[in-house]
């Protein structure tokens, strides 16, 4: 087991402390399915496009001033050698990061107390995301500082130039960028580290889709497990304070 990885619960309290103290936070998120797009084996796109993505990806997840985000193992992912197994080991040795967080925080904190997660939606915050017009007629009239930016729901990266183009206009004007777009939001993240930008940057990931009540849009096999329901009044409840 890697130590310098933190499980779901050291990474939500060092996240909540770095927001308390008002220290900037910039969360990236990589896991199976970046482990196969890195590596040129998903399967699901052109070649010529599955070449940029593996590049952009190892390229990105190099970047220092992120807290990288993976999957955290277990001593069976460990005994079995499986696909968690060799997904934390080729994401740490590419990235090289001091410290990594467990990709599952905001999954752990949404399914219990929602303590940091509301949060990152208060104030002046952008939400990039595919469903950036379904989130905005849901989350617009409960916390009216959230703009929202819409990306291709495929093929995104084919975009990716325009998109990193059209946000450089614009994240001036927020406090706050949540990325829920896949491949293209972990980019931006790191070309946005590198071209010196001052705000919080943090990947949500499908956890977009938990809250605005469209996880038919993307296979969550944790969510049959607890009351979404129940869980999403508690965010929107707590949602900008």
């Amino acid at each position: 087991m890697n130590e310098n990885v933190m499980d779901r619960v050291e990474t939500l309290n060092y996240l909540s402390d770095k927001f308390e103290r008002n220290e900037q936070i910039v969360v990236s998120r990589y896991n199976d399915g970046e482990y196969l797009l890195m590596n040129k084996m998903s399967g699901h796109v052109a070649q010529d496009a599955d070449d940029k993505t593996a590049r952009l990806l190892n390229d990105a997840i190099k970047v220092k001033g992120q807290l990288v985000c993976i999957n955290y193992l277990k001593p069976h992912n460990m005994q079995k050698k499986d696909i968690w197994f060799r997904t934390q080991q080729y994401l740490t040795l590419i990235a090289q990061q001091d410290l990594y967080g467990c990709g599952n925080w905001i999954l752990y904190d949404f399914c219990n107390e929602n303590i940091l997660f509301p949060k990152l939606f208060s104030g002046k915050v952008l939400v990039v995301a595919g469903l950036a017009d379904e989130a905005s007629d849901i989350l617009k009239p409960i916390q009216s500082g959230i703009g929202f930016y819409k990306t291709p729901m495929k093929n995104a990266v084919e975009s990716y130039d325009i998109i990193k183009n059209h946000l450089q206009d614009r994240w001036q004007n927020y406090e706050t960028i949540l990325f829920a777009c896949g491949t293209v939001g972990k980019v931006l993240i790191a070309d946005f580290i590198k071209a010196g930008y001052k705000r919080n940057m943090i990947d949500i990931g499908s956890m977009l889709n938990a809250v605005i009540d469209l996880t038919d849009k993307w296979p969550m096999s944790w969510a049959k497990d607890i009351d979404l329901k129940e869980k999403r009044e508690d965010f929107y409840n707590k949602l900008g304070i």
